[in-house]
């Protein structure tokens, strides 16, 4: 079966907001709290940046199963997108730091909503469940 189109531009813009996030930060400075604590500003900046690299490994590397059609990857994509909704939360906080990262976060969550319905829908489901091509063709 032939991989939906809509597969191919939600993995793009997922990627691209995945690449947003990881230069916003590295780009942006760490809060860091006023009473000091037993971590350092540059320490923590330090734990924030591994993280942040950690999980961009992690994201990109679900992003792949989820382009190359594995319905566990399905799966954990409606997952983050129902935990995309928690960051309405604090969007006006965001907005006052960021309005890069508030305008992705918003960018995001309308993202979320398409993929929540069609991830859902009958002919995608299917063809997460059913047999897939690979995505390397040997010659």
């Amino acid at each position: 079966m032939k991989k939906p189109t809509g597969i191919t531009i939600s993995t793009l813009l997922m990627c691209l907001f995945l690449i947003i996030g990881v230069v916003t930060t590295f780009t942006r400075t760490v809060p860091v709290p006023a009473t000091g604590g037993p971590v350092s500003a540059s320490g923590l900046a330090g734990i924030v940046h591994i993280f942040a690299a950690v999980f961009a490994i992690f994201a990109a590397v679900c992003v792949y199963f989820y382009w190359t059609g594995k319905d566990w990857a399905r799966w954990l994509v409606m997952i983050d997108c129902v935990l995309n909704f928690l960051s309405l939360t604090h969007l006006m906080k965001t907005w006052n730091f960021s309005h890069l990262s508030a305008l992705v976060s918003i960018g995001q969550v309308i993202l979320s909503i398409f993929l929540l319905w069609y991830l859902n829908t009958a002919p995608i489901r299917a063809w997460f469940t059913g047999p897939q091509e690979s995505p390397v063709t040997a010659i």
